[in-house]
């Protein structure tokens, strides 16, 4: 049984460069799609660099008197790409070590935080406890002390208020 594959060419203007910028995605935003993960291309760029290190290694390990400057030529053509996308990604992962340690520091004083805030919601639960149970108190005393009130003859406690109502009086 045969197999068929069609294959389309595209002649691309500006060269490859244009292209290969493209697919770095090495913008922070893009007008055109604001919605594309520039995380992603750093896994890119570290796939990239581990090629580029891999066929310098390759380059490397070929290397004889017989071809030795023909390879030596290579080897630097290579390295040539190499050291500026090193340099970036180093740049790009000491900003992530920056950014990990802000969240980290971020993440201790949160957690100091929380620690405090539960700290103070316990304190203000006993308070408003303490202060549940004394009014509790309050209520029942006010309460003893009205059936008492209440349960005095009417005419002794009229005379009662009577003699409270001219303290009032006079003392004002």
């Amino acid at each position: 049984m045969s197999q068929y594959a069609i294959l389309r060419f595209a002649k691309m203007k500006g060269g490859s460069g244009a292209l290969e910028a493209h697919h770095e995605r090495k913008k922070e935003k893009y007008a055109s799609k604001p919605d594309i993960d520039t995380a992603k291309s750093n896994r890119k760029q570290a796939v990239k660099l581990t090629k580029q290190m891999t066929a310098i290694k390759t380059a490397l390990d070929g290397i004889n008197p017989l071809n030795a400057g023909k390879r030596r030529d290579e080897v630097l053509a290579l390295l040539k790409k190499f050291f500026p996308g090193m340099e970036d990604f180093e740049k790009q992962v000491r900003k992530y070590r920056r950014e990990i340690k802000t969240l980290e520091t971020d993440k201790t004083t949160l957690e100091k935080r929380a620690v405090a805030a539960e700290a103070k919601a316990e304190a203000n639960a006993r308070t408003s406890l303490t202060k549940q149970i004394h009014e509790t108190q309050l209520q029942v005393d006010y309460n003893e002390l009205r059936k008492f009130v209440d349960a005095l003859p009417p005419d002794i406690r009229q005379m009662a208020q009577q003699q409270q109502k001219s303290k009032t009086q006079q003392s004002r």
